[in-house]
């Protein structure tokens, strides 16, 4: 019944105020790519799509506050993204379908879904990317942890300050001893990955139906 598009705008300064290597090493966007981003919004503005960013913060974080807007008043929402950060925010009426090969296949993402692929909830996400990192957005995470033994930890503890509480709860003294000389590592890079619901943002949703 309504669309709205997010965009980032502007290098996401909380994030980087919490960790100053935040993206540090991603490359300028080409050119080639660039130069579609005012085509985009010819296209939305051609089709009375409403835009919404704010300086300084990401569009994921756009989309989930506008997400949780939506469900207050009852309402089912699909998020398209490429970015699986997102899958954080999946529930009972929100759904992501993410870009696999442009608009030609997604893939549906429901709160089954996304336990069948992680075997976690999806609030258990940011946990998980707490303990594995993400090398697209710079975080280590804990060296020596991979998506397997995250999932292991986060099933194991339940979450990471759990296990960041009780590092015995790794299950040995290999991957105890990691938690312990890196707890805190994970614990600022699963804050990083968690995705603000509660921005400013005041829209018209009249001018987002379709």
């Amino acid at each position: 019944t309504h669309v709205v598009a997010a965009f980032d705008k502007g290098m996401p300064r909380a994030r980087i105020a919490r960790y100053a290597e935040y993206k540090a090493q991603r490359q300028e966007t080409p050119d080639d790519l660039r130069s579609q981003f005012a085509l985009v919004r010819k296209i939305l503005a051609c089709y009375d799509i409403p835009i919404v960013e704010i300086d300084g913060e990401e569009a994921d974080d756009v989309i989930a506050t506008l997400a949780r807007q939506a469900e207050a008043v009852q309402q089912d929402v699909a998020v398209v993204t490429g970015d699986l950060d997102l899958l954080q925010i999946v529930d009972e009426r929100t759904t992501v379908l993410t870009t696999r090969r442009g608009i030609t296949e997604l893939g549906r993402y429901d709160v089954a879904a996304v336990r069948a692929r992680f075997e976690l909830d999806p609030r258990q996400l940011p946990d998980y990317r707490g303990l594995k990192g993400d090398p697209s957005d710079n975080l280590p995470g804990i060296p020596g942890v991979g998506e397997k033994t995250a999932i292991k930890l986060i099933k194991s503890a339940g979450s990471l300050d759990a296990l960041l509480a009780d590092p015995a709860l790794a299950g040995s003294p290999k991957l105890e001893k990691l938690v312990v000389e890196y707890g805190e590592q994970a614990r600022v890079c699963r804050d990083v990955s968690l995705i603000d619901r509660y921005l400013p943002i005041a829209l018209d949703w009249e001018s987002a139906a379709t």
